[in-house]
């Protein structure tokens, strides 16, 4: 009609992850059956770069000697900080896994050098990329790591947030995750590394990771949460 004004607004669109959410994405695993205290994994896929992306690595190693444990894990020479770590005995071996993490933005591949604290006759990683943090490394506040078989660990993943696992066992490849998404289960000389995550938009609490590590085997699990920036 005559003299009526006519406003037009924008649309506005919601999102469960309006303000900013994690997102974790896989971008690689490697193994060496070498025996050695350093390993250096070249050219491994680090996924797209961002500005605020952060890497996680999961390593894991098996040694014929007692307290074996990861000492560093480099990216490109940078240092990635220590998330959750866990070692284990068996006899006169030991297991171990850990998860790091660093800021780093640039580059689709890095290399990823591992150090142990003893001589190891196997080792493996995992590589997963995640924005959504503001390149801040620190976990939710929760992560957790077992030796029990059944292997079994709970984590919160708060809303719009993510989690990763990673696991050795001494029994040859075959994993089954639950509870995170499967990403990889590399052969390491009839022994396994296996790793898993998982991006919610409702929170999970507890989150419940498992895997099916094998009837008599050795297992080793680290798992931990992020949340949004």
């Amino acid at each position: 009609h005559e003299g009526d004004v006519c406003m037009t607004f924008p649309m506005v669109i919601f999102s469960p992850f309006a303000g900013g959410g994690v997102t974790i994405s896989f971008a690689d695993s490697a193994i060496s059956t070498t025996n050695a205290t350093t390993y250096s994994f070249t050219a491994q896929s680090t996924g797209t770069a961002s500005s605020d992306r952060v890497l996680i690595v999961g390593a894991v190693g098996r040694a014929t000697v007692t307290s074996g444990t990861v000492s560093a894990i480099t990216i490109d020479g940078a240092a990635a900080a220590t998330i959750v770590s866990v070692g284990a005995d068996d006899t006169t071996n030991s297991r171990c896994a850990n998860l790091r993490a660093l800021s780093f933005s640039t580059g689709t591949t890095a290399t990823i050098e591992v150090t142990f604290n003893r001589a190891m006759v196997r080792a493996g990683i995992g590589i997963w990329s995640m924005i959504g943090t503001n390149g801040a490394t620190t976990v939710f506040g929760n992560n957790t790591a077992t030796t029990a078989n059944p292997t079994s660990a709970a984590v919160t993943i708060p809303a719009n947030g993510g989690a990763v696992g990673i696991c050795f066992s001494t029994d040859a490849s075959g994993r089954v995750w639950t509870g995170l998404d499967e990403d990889f289960d590399d052969d390491l000389e009839g022994q396994s590394s296996s790793g898993a995550h998982k991006n919610v938009v409702t929170a999970e609490s507890p989150a419940t990771a498992s895997v099916d590590t094998g009837a008599g085997a050795f297992p080793v699990m680290v798992v931990a949460s992020w949340g949004p920036a």
